[in-house]
C-alpha cells in the first residue's frame, strides 16, 4: 500500500500529495525550499524545508 505525504507548492497555494514510495531524493535549496525528484523523472519544488519533508515522510502523513 503506497504512503501519501501532503506538502504545498511553492508557486501559488496548491496542496499535493506525493507518494513517498516514488521518491527517488530530495535536495534542499537555498531558498529554504525543497526540491523532489521522482524515479519517474519528474520533480517538484515544495515550501517545507527538506527536514521537514523527511519528518513527514516518516510520520507517513
Amino acid at each position: 500500500m503506497a504512503q501519501w505525504a501532503a506538502l504545498h507548492l511553492n508557486v501559488g497555494n496548491e496542496e499535493t500529495f506525493v507518494n513517498v514510495e516514488a521518491v527517488m531524493r530530495i535536495q534542499q535549496l537555498p531558498e529554504g525550499v525543497t526540491k523532489i525528484f521522482f524515479w519517474d523523472g519528474r520533480e517538484i519544488v515544495v515550501r517545507e524545508g527538506a527536514a521537514e519533508v523527511l519528518g513527514i515522510f516518516r510520520r507517513g502523513q
